[in-house]
């Protein structure tokens, strides 16, 4: 397997599979607006 292939797999792995240890990313981007999503402590 190479790295690019190694990468995605854990990617992928990641964004729609819940783990012992943190939710997915789907799961934790549910409802998320642009505006939230744009958010800056700097205001920038």
């Amino acid at each position: 397997m190479t790295a690019t292939e190694n990468l995605v797999r854990v990617w992928d792995s990641g964004y729609d599979k819940e783990s012992g240890w943190y939710p997915s990313l789907e799961r934790g981007l549910q409802g998320l607006t642009a505006e939230q999503a744009c958010w800056r402590t700097d205001g920038k």
